[in-house]
């Protein structure tokens, strides 16, 4: 699907690039060097981590991936 929308057409952007889809994802993943599916558990992870540290310093939201154990390997 384009992933953002749940329409069930995996690589329909539907004319705007905005939109996230499959080959996106597959991409992110290559470039970290980690599966399809780890990329969507991280992506997943972060927003979470995300909306629940709305408080806090600025320094510390810059860095909260740093140190929240993501899979990156070769980073």
């Amino acid at each position: 699907m384009c992933m953002s929308c749940g329409c069930g057409k995996p690589n329909d952007n539907h004319g705007d690039s905005r939109n996230i889809i499959l080959h996106d994802l597959k991409d992110a993943a290559s470039a970290a060097g980690i599966s399809t599916t780890q990329a969507v558990q991280n992506i997943m992870n972060a927003y979470q981590q995300v909306s629940e540290r709305s408080a806090g310093t600025s320094v510390e939201r810059d860095n909260y991936g740093q140190t929240q154990g993501f899979v990156q390997p070769g980073h």
